[in-house]
């Protein structure tokens, strides 16, 4: 699930995952960004880091 630009809340179009955004405090969390040319287009330049909540 995408909006127009290709932002989501969603990992891998499964909604199940949008629930575990709260992450609690301490815990490591990974965060993966990506660049796209619209919501269809192919993923490119993506950096992931962790981090802690």
């Amino acid at each position: 699930m995408s909006d127009a630009d290709g932002s989501s809340p969603f990992c891998n179009d499964k909604s199940a995952h949008s629930a575990r955004k709260q992450a609690p405090e301490g815990a490591t969390v990974e965060i993966t960004v990506c660049r796209r040319n619209g919501a269809d287009g192919a993923r490119k330049d993506c950096g992931s880091n962790y981090g802690k909540a």
